[in-house]
């Protein structure tokens, strides 16, 4: 399978693919650059460009309030 391939299966530009392939560290069986089968699988939930976003912080847990009595 090739990065066009690939690119076309998972609707994205052959940038993009080629770049997801070198993160992903996977590299072509043959000098023409033909990837395993299964490697569109292994880059297709990857996260796009950028910074991840930050984390919600976890609201505070609020004190119980004594009953009158």
């Amino acid at each position: 399978m090739t990065i066009p391939e690939i690119a076309e299966r998972l609707g994205i530009t052959y940038l993009a693919a080629k770049q997801r392939l070198l993160r992903a560290g996977i590299k072509p069986i043959t000098k023409e650059a033909v990837y395993a089968n299964d490697a569109w699988e292994k880059i297709r939930n990857t996260p796009g460009p950028g910074r991840p976003p930050k984390a919600k912080p976890e609201a505070p847990a609020k004190p119980a309030k004594p009953k009158r009595g």
